[in-house]
């Protein structure tokens, strides 16, 4: 261990660059420690040696002995010999120790593992490396490794503590030996140093963990200097915060009997819960990483080891001392035996005082090896007995150790190699930070940016910017925290309580990369649950989420659980004002958590919800509390004394999920903790998931609950966007995928790019929820040769229904029905079950069914008959072999003459042409065949097919009722689409002769992009036009012949007019303002939304656009913007368009969008977000001065400039302006 240990010893000498240790002449017996073992806990018998922290039992040393010898005697009846293994895999316990001291007795090398991040690679690893002869495990550790080895009881024996059945219990093998056998034993002789003594893991963090064998020798001078007596007059208490799995503890344990000290065991990692220990139990000497200790009273503290770097390949570290005032980070001076140079990492040059190097160390106290791994000895332990330390530090004159960082662990900035530990020093001198971390956040140009994880103390207050602050004020600039400050709740640990820099990496959900440990989740979910008591909430009682997928997404959800809470999440999807009156009606729930976007419409559904719902956000909004706020709300000690609620019932409410409402109003559909039990259980293999939907769809709640269970790592993210898709699964190398079947289509048979990601981790695939073509099943078996691919039938009211691996005689097919479920098929009319192949109504029945429509009784008896069987409202049918086939919903089925036609059969035959990348059909009404099929198809990228391809395709595959009779309609082109198109001049490449007319519309397109679509498209007519949805389509149109970015005239039997937006008023030409429609094709109003529609539509008929703009002399219409668009800078409104074509202007811009970035004194500023073209290169700097020469001052670029990888789009493909608002107000908050 590196530290100070408060002792004196003998100054040190230097020669020729190397320190030398005080010279120390240890008995010639010292590697006999082990002799004075059992002699102490036999003449002290009653001397407490033990105490367990939390129950407050004692055990006496007599106790120990008894225990360690009939252990030991266990041992050899197994045949355990000297230098055969023990391993060990547990926390800490008061029987700890005695598997330690009963190999010890019996010659054997004690081989303890790590349970934190215990695995199946770990745990086949491990068993590899020694093979051990037993092993001594906790209950947890149990399950994994006997998932992970199923085989392993035949090839060693396990001992358990506690209890599971066909494991012998560790109190069993106690009772199998007699009391004439311990007073007989005698432990074996130690004969020389060499005799191995325990084996040892590193952490691992560069690799696999390597076994670091030490030997009765090279931890005999520390061992026989601890030897002490019963006559001893102090009494020492001491306490360690690590497991027997790191050498602090392994060491700890047994100088707590060679020097006669009483141990406090825990497992205790809370900073608070650690220093009241000290306070109970009177604690004399400790050994911990770092603690903050200034509110607790240690007077009974003499001795302790503090150290910031553990080095388990050899004890004590390499420096020892009492801490001087003035060197007081130094870690003291080179220990007894001893010997210490730095050298430089590139060159192994021997350097002078105040030199960063890597420290070298020399003693007899260094390991022996690693186990079984000569190639990582040889690396670490030079030809001439040098162990190379890994870490970077230096020496003074005076011979004072100063330990910098791990050489691993160094922050790469441009050319500087920054050490962590130095920006934390500073950073931990701030009264209000109890711990920090700092690593490497990547960057593209300067290599990688320190980042700072902070843990605030309680009660206190501290800003990133402060932080910060205080960086740049006491460190070089190299230093700075250009990564940022994250801070945390909880600081992530190691078990032996060092800071867990593995755990520290960034905002990491897919798209920010910042990562969750369990314990986090844990944490917050039980103070999210006790915040939840607090406010009466109770057993039955609802409560709301709705917000997008975040890292915090499944806390409400779990601390719901806890307490016995209805779980009620909402789509935010589609969220109105009608449907928030719905929920809320509907459910009542007490508390609603909610993200910024569901909290404005949230508020202005019902003003005054806040008098009867409490409301919880996600982000900040004045006038609602914040989620990080109510998580402060309980002490650690509420933490750890929480209990989750007993469920005693399967027919307890567990939560309401809605359905989509595709045929009207959402239903709540009321589940229990009966009906969803289909949980995953952890198999000890790594697993990484990852699915498409939030919590308020029952695939998205599921998934969170079985990542939990599964012990899965879960990847959260909102995207829907192909490629983004695959770049995640690429980068968590994740191993399972669960999506929708048109997602499927899209993402992996469609995509002509799937093969330039790497896919190779994906284990298992889970698509449901519509129809796939058997092209599109086989295309995905050739595609992951190595995973299983599952074919789901599922619903809300039901999940899942059917499944099961793909079966490639049956592609199209949902598998068989799973366990637990009966289906039927039934006549739609008569109501008769039919036979195999015969098409019908699916019904189900089964425990994973819900339990009602929540507060809807007609609604329900509709669903589910009088015997219990679930109507699908789904067409489908079986073959002979029990497969299910599921066609279409009822309520989409095209009615053509007396034929009920399945869209989905007809998508799939479409869907299976190579140029087309996803289609939709629908029904035509008409007037004698009731209806007729039409298609909506969108082209894959740099592909063409023609209507009649399509036409003649689906006749060839498909009977007559199922021809395209309604046509085929195509996609419009967007002007963002089309200043996509002019800038990469990837259109260059194909052939668009074809193309007889363009629509533009959307956005503005300046006259070259309407002259390049003319240029590309020689037989097209390029119309430039202006329309809305509210207004049934187009209301003015123009060829790009005529003005110049126009939108063209008015179109027949069209009013149009432009108002004063503040007053009302009727505007002449060149006026600009909103733009007013009136026309006999407008719509009625928006679907049970009369107060939408009055804000539209005003008492005389007139559709409010909220688009700027203006008619010239001509009558020509020109749009300028959308005025919620409009950014209000001081006393202006400025038109995001001017700024975004004179960025366009840049040759290396691909895309740009300017919104408002929120601002004190100017309210709003303008904000660019722009993405390059491919090979090339722009900075902000440019862009800003760009926009300085060309524009007028008030449309400067004050909000600044982000350049993004990719830009965010709407389904339809616009630019998401809103969705960048909000990016530009969390970078405002940022900075």
């Amino acid at each position: 261990m590196n530290g100070t240990l408060i002792t004196k010893q003998k100054s040190p000498t230097y020669e020729n660059g190397i320190w030398i240790g005080p010279k120390w002449d240890p008995p010639k017996d010292y590697f006999k420690w082990s002799e004075n073992l059992l002699p102490n806990l036999k003449n002290s018998p009653d001397f407490v040696g033990q105490i367990d922290a939390v129950t407050g039992t004692k055990e006496t040393f007599r106790s120990m002995a008894d225990k360690s010898i009939r252990c030991a005697i266990w041992l050899k009846k197994q045949g355990v010999n000297p230098g055969d293994i023990v391993g060990y895999c547990s926390d800490n316990h008061l029987d700890s120790c005695v598997p330690l001291f009963a190999s010890i007795y019996v010659g054997a090398i004690f081989n303890p593992w790590s349970d934190d991040d215990l695995n199946k690679d770990v745990v086949e690893y491990f068993v590899e490396l020694t093979k051990p002869k037993v092993i001594f495990v906790n209950e947890k550790s149990a399950k994994i490794i006997l998932k992970s080895v199923p085989n392993i009881t035949d090839k060693l024996k396990f001992v358990v503590y506690g209890k599971i059945d066909g494991i012998e219990s560790f109190k069993d093998i106690l009772k199998d030996v007699d009391s004439k056998e311990v007073d007989e034993f005698k432990p074996m002789k130690i004969e020389s140093p060499d005799v191995p003594l325990t084996i040892l893991y590193t952490s691992g963090t560069t690799g696999q963990a390597k076994g670091v064998l030490h030997t009765h020798g090279s931890l005999g001078k520390i061992f026989s200097s601890f030897n002490s007596n019963a006559q001893d007059q102090n009494k020492h208490v001491h306490t360690w915060f690590s497991t027997l799995s790191w050498i602090s503890a392994f060491v700890s344990t047994i100088n707590g009997v060679l020097k006669i000290s009483t141990s406090i065991i825990h497992n205790c990692s809370d900073v608070v819960e650690s220093l009241k220990l000290f306070d109970k139990f009177k604690i004399t000497t400790l050994c911990k990483s770092k603690l903050n200790i200034s509110n607790y009273n240690l007077s009974s503290v003499v001795q302790g080891i503090f150290s910031g770097v553990v080095i388990t390949r050899m004890f004590g570290s390499i420096s020892r001392g009492s801490i001087d005032p003035e060197k007081s980070t130094a870690v003291g001076k080179v220990y007894l035996g001893v010997m210490l140079k730095v050298i430089d990492p590139k060159t192994k040059r021997i350097l002078g005082a105040h030199e960063e190097g890597e420290l070298c160390v020399k003693g007899s106290t260094i390991m022996a090896g690693y186990w079984k791994n000569p190639d990582a000895t040889k690396k670490a332990i030079d030809p001439e007995g040098w162990y190379h330390t890994g870490d970077l530090g230096y020496y003074d004159k005076d011979g004072y150790i100063w330990v910098i960082d791990k050489l691993s662990s160094i922050i790469n900035y441009k050319n500087y190699n920054v050490p962590a530990t130095i920006i934390e020093g500073v950073i931990q001198s701030h009264d209000s930070v109890a711990d920090v971390g700092v690593v490497q956040k990547n960057h593209d140009e300067d290599t990688g940016h320190a980042t700072a994880f902070v843990a605030k103390c309680p009660g206190t207050d501290i800003t990133e910017q402060e932080i910060i602050k205080l960086v740049e004020k006491e460190l070089p600039e190299k230093m700075w925290l250009r990564g940022g400050v994250y801070f945390l709740d909880e600081m992530p640990y190691t078990s032996c309580g060092k800071v867990s820099k593995k755990e520290l990496c960034l905002l990491i959900d897919a798209v920010t990369g910042t990562k969750e440990t369990f314990g986090s989740m844990a944490d917050k979910s039980i103070r999210c649950a006790i915040w939840l008591k607090k406010q009466g909430v109770n057993q039955g009682d609802i409560v709301g989420y709705c917000s997008d997928n975040n890292l915090d997404s499944c806390i409400p959800l779990f601390a719901s659980i806890y307490v016995g809470a209805i779980f009620n999440p909402w789509s935010d999807d589609d969220l109105s004002k009608d449907l928030v009156k719905f929920f809320v009606k509907l459910t009542e729930p007490k508390v609603v958590f909610i993200d910024e976007k569901s909290a404005k419409i949230i508020l202005k559904s019902i003003p005054n919800i806040t008098d009867k719902i409490k409301l919880i956000i996600f982000g900040k909004m004045e006038g609602i509390e914040s989620f990080d706020n109510i998580l402060k709300d309980a002490t650690s000690k509420d933490v750890n004394d929480f209990k989750t609620l007993k469920i005693e019932n399967p027919e307890m409410p567990l939560a309401i999920v809605y359905s989509s409402g595709t045929s009207g109003e959402p239903k709540g559909v009321l589940h229990t903790y009966g009906s969803l039990r289909m949980i995953n259980t952890d198999d000890g293999q790594k697993k990484v998931n990852m699915w498409f939907t939030s919590v308020c769809w029952i695939t998205g709640f599921v998934s969170t609950i079985n990542s939990v269970f599964s012990k899965s790592t879960a990847i959260i993210h909102n995207t829907t966007d192909t490629d983004e898709s695959l770049k995640i699964a690429e980068k968590y190398k994740v191993t399972k995928i669960i999506m929708g079947a048109g997602f499927a289509n899209r993402i992996l048979y469609k995509n002509r790019n799937i093969h330039n990601y790497d896919l190779s981790s994906v284990r298992e695939i889970f698509f449901g929820g519509s129809y796939m073509s058997n092209h599109a099943q086989n295309y995905m078996i050739k595609l992951f040769p190595n995973a299983s691919i599952h074919s789901v039938y599922a619903s809300t009211e039901c999940f899942p229904v059917t499944g099961g691996e793909i079966n490639p005689n049956k592609l199209g097919s949902s598998g068989k029905v799973i366990q637990g479920t009966m289906l039927k098929v039934i006549d739609l009319k008569t109501k008769e079950i039919l036979g195999p192949n015969k098409k019908g109504e699916v019904c189900v029945i089964g425990m994973n069914m819900m339990v009602q429509y929540w507060k809807n009784q007609e609604k329900t008896e509709k669903a589910i008959d009088s015997e219990g069987w679930y109507h699908t409202g789904d067409l489908g049918y079986y073959d002979e072999d029990g497969y299910i086939w599921i066609i279409d919903r009822l309520s989409l089925l095209i009615n053509y003459k007396n034929y009920n036609v399945p869209a989905t059969i007809i998508e799939g035959v479409i869907r299976s042409h190579d140029s087309v990348a996803d289609v939709g059909v629908v029904q035509k009404n008409h007037d004698e065949d009731i209806g007729h099929v039409t298609a909506f198809v969108a082209k894959c990228p740099g592909t063409d097919i023609t209507e009649q391809e399509i036409i003649e395709l689906v006749e060839e595959e498909l009977p007559e009722e199922m021809w395209l009779r309604g046509g085929i309609n195509w996609a419009m082109i967007g002007t963002g689409v089309a200043n996509r198109l002019y800038k990469t001049k990837q259109v260059l490449d194909f052939d668009f002769s074809s193309i007889k007319r363009i629509y533009l519309a959307g956005a503005i397109a300046k006259r070259e992009i309407e002259e390049f679509l003319v240029e590309i498209c020689p037989n097209a007519l390029v119309i430039h036009c202006y329309g809305c949805t509210e207004a049934g389509s187009m209301v003015t149109v123009t060829p790009v012949s005529s003005k110049p970015c126009s939108c063209g005239k008015v179109l027949p039997n069209i009013q149009m007019k432009v108002i004063n937006p503040e007053n009302g008023d009727t505007l002449g030409i060149n006026e600009e303002g909103e733009i007013c429609i009136k026309t006999s094709k407008m719509m009625l109003g928006y679907y049970k939304n009369p107060k939408a529609t009055d804000e539209v539509i005003d008492a005389d008929g007139w559709y409010h656009t909220d688009d700027l703009g203006y008619f010239d002399e001509d009558g020509d219409l020109f749009i300028i913007d959308r005025i919620k668009d409009l950014i209000k800078c001081r006393l202006d409104d400025i038109a995001p368009g001017p700024i975004e074509q004179c960025i366009l202007k840049h040759p290396n811009v691909a895309e740009v969008a300017v919104v408002s970035k929120p601002y004190g004194i100017d309210r709003e500023q303008p904000m660019a977000f722009i993405t390059m073209l491919p090979g090339t290169k722009v900075t902000e700097a440019e862009i800003i001065k760009l926009v300085d020469d060309k524009l007028p001052l008030n449309m400067r670029l004050s909000g600044g400039v982000k350049i993004l990888d990719k830009m965010l789009y709407t389904p339809s493909g616009k630019i998401a302006k809103k969705n960048l608002r909000n990016l530009a107000r969390v970078l405002a908050q940022e900075n």
